[in-house]
C-alpha cells in the first residue's frame, strides 16, 4: 500500500498484479529460476487522467455522542451505493483494461 501512495504522490500510477505463469516473467524480467514470485507492481504515468475521488459526506458517517441509526447501511445498501459508484467509472475506464476507446465524459462535453 505504501508504494501505491507513493507512487500516486509522484503521479504516477501503480497496480498489483497477481502472476499465475511465472516462466514469461521470469524470462523477461531475468529472474532466476530459484527464486519463485507470485506478484508484480508495475509502476508509470498512466494512460487515462485520474478522475476526482469519490466520498461520502463525513457527516453521513459520523456519529456524535450516540449511534445514529439513521446513518447505519445495510449490507445490501452498500452493494447498491459500491455498485453505483462503479457505473460512474466503468465507462471512463474500461478501454483500458478492454482494448475500447474511452466513453466522453458527461461533464467534459
Amino acid at each position: 500500500m505504501m508504494m501505491h501512495l507513493a507512487a500516486a504522490a509522484l503521479g504516477l500510477g501503480s497496480q498489483h498484479v497477481t502472476i499465475h505463469i511465472q516462466e514469461p516473467f521470469k524470462r523477461i524480467l531475468g529472474v532466476p529460476d530459484l527464486l519463485t514470485f507470485s506478484l508484480i507492481m508495475p509502476i508509470g504515468y498512466p494512460a487515462v487522467a485520474p478522475k476526482e475521488g469519490v466520498r461520502r459526506p463525513l457527516e453521513d458517517m459520523v456519529h456524535a455522542e450516540r449511534f445514529d441509526m439513521s446513518k447505519y447501511m445495510s449490507n445490501r445498501e452498500v452493494i447498491e451505493y459500491l455498485y453505483r459508484l462503479r457505473e460512474k467509472t466503468v465507462p471512463v475506464y474500461s478501454h483500458s483494461y478492454a482494448g475500447r476507446p474511452p466513453v466522453p465524459d458527461k461533464a467534459e462535453e
